[in-house]
This record gives structure tokens, sequence and C-alpha cells, in this order.
């Protein structure tokens, strides 16, 4: 395998030679299956994995197996109780302002839907997630601005009810 950093510009290609090889080394031994993402994750950490499936999801030729794998990628996650938080830690993109543009919030959205619909510990909702790397005030600040574009409008007023209803809770003012 390439060494990490290589994994934007060359994994697109080689993902699914892996992928297939991986599903024909566990067909011949069935008795000693591997699990693909262990030995991914393993090697290249989640973050690398998860960006790498998202190249490989922008060439036509190797979408639908990129595809297939961050389905398989996320039923892992969900088997495994991932929290939450640490999906977002892997798909974010370090920027508060960015994280109602960035391409890879759907991921994180429908994972936390899922995660709350499994009711593991507690529902969760994006707010709570948030608040665990910024300050309110900033992503109250954030959150405005936001709902001035079109495109993330309507989720910025969703998540901002979200963190004033936390606000109010804390305060005691609302149960």
């Amino acid at each position: 395998m390439d060494n990490p950093e290589d994994t934007m510009t060359s994994w697109d290609k080689k993902l699914p030679v892996w992928s297939k090889y991986v599903e024909e080394y566990n067909t011949a031994n069935p008795n000693r299956k591997i699990d693909e993402f262990i030995v991914l994750l393993g090697y290249s950490g989640g973050k690398v994995v998860f960006k790498m499936i998202q190249s490989a999801k922008k060439n036509p030729a190797t979408k639908e197996v990129a595809t297939a794998l961050q389905e398989k990628l996320i039923r892992k996650w969900l088997n495994e109780k991932v929290f939450p938080i640490q999906i977002f830690e892997i798909v974010e993109t370090g920027k508060l302002e960015d994280v109602l543009t960035s391409p890879y919030l759907p991921v994180w959205t429908r994972y936390l839907e899922e995660y709350n619909a499994l009711s593991y510990v507690r529902n969760m909702d994006e707010v709570d997630v948030l608040l665990r790397y910024y300050k309110k005030g900033a992503v109250f600040r954030m959150l405005e601005e936001a709902k001035k574009d079109e495109r993330t409008k309507n989720m910025a007023k969703k998540w901002e009810e979200q963190l004033v209803r936390k606000v109010l809770e804390k305060e005691g003012k609302i149960s």
C-alpha cells in the first residue's frame, strides 16, 4: 500500500482493486476473513480513509465501489457504536464557517440521525457536537451568517433553534 499522504492521488484507482482482493480472499478463506476497514483504518486512520473514499467517489470509474465502501464504513461505525463526535472529527473541515457548506455534511448528519435512531446512549443533535468544539457565541455568529445564504438558510435556522433551546435549558428558563 502507498504512504497515507499519497492516498488522495492514487487510491481512487487502487480502491476497487483492494476491495475486490478482500472479497476474493474472504471467499477463498471463509474461516479467516479479513475486514477491509480494519486494515485500512489501522494503516491510514479514519480521516484518511474517509477522504480516500470521497476522492474515489468523484471518479466515475470508481464511484460505485466507493459509495458501497462508504455505506459499509457507516454500518461499521454504527455497529461499533462510534460516538457522533468522533465521526465529526473524521469528516469536519476544520473551520466553523465551513461546516454548513462542507460536502461531507450529509454524511455526518445522516450518521447522527441513524445513531440517534438506534438510541445507544442519548439523542444528540448537530449543535451538541458543534458545542464540543466551538464556543456558543462563535456558533451563534456562524449561524447568523449562514441564514443570509439561501443554500444554508434552513439548516442554520434549525440549528439556531437547537442552540437557543440548549442555552435556555441550561439557564433553567425551560425544561
